[in-house]
């Protein structure tokens, strides 16, 4: 048994809200991207016959159509302005002086592959942003 984990670029659709109770994401993933969902799958049921092996979907998949990542992104997007993201170019919260965030969530979208090494540059962007507004 091997697992196979899929990177695309979706649509980025995705919302959090708070409904009173808790947070929730609002997202109809699976029809807002059938056919990066549908060339996927394709790929991997093209590395399972090469194994010769037989493909399956992960359950929650199969159940509820929701993906599953461990590189969330967005949420806290880099801008030039309070309007158009939650950050400046330098991680700092736009009218906060002083709070900085360093990590996935101020990557607005998806970039298409695995954004380990983006998210690190930018937090080591960010960290040495932190240490110039201690000095000043």
């Amino acid at each position: 048994m091997t697992n196979l984990f899929a990177i695309g670029r979706d649509n980025a659709g995705g919302r959090v809200v708070y409904n009173g109770r808790r947070l929730d994401v609002r997202w109809r993933y699976f029809k807002e991207n059938r056919e990066l969902v549908r060339r996927m799958e394709a790929a991997m049921r093209s590395v399972a016959n090469c194994y010769g092996a037989t493909f399956g979907t992960l359950f929650t998949w199969q159940i509820f159509r929701r993906i599953l990542t461990v590189h969330p992104l967005g949420g806290c997007n880099l801008s030039d302005s309070p309007a158009r993201g939650v950050v400046s170019a330098d991680g700092e919260v736009h009218g906060n002086p002083g709070l900085f965030v360093a990590d996935g969530s101020v990557i607005p979208t998806s970039i298409g592959f695995h954004p380990c090494m983006t998210i690190a540059g930018v937090s080591e962007h960010i960290a040495e942003r932190v240490v110039a507004s201690l000095r000043t």
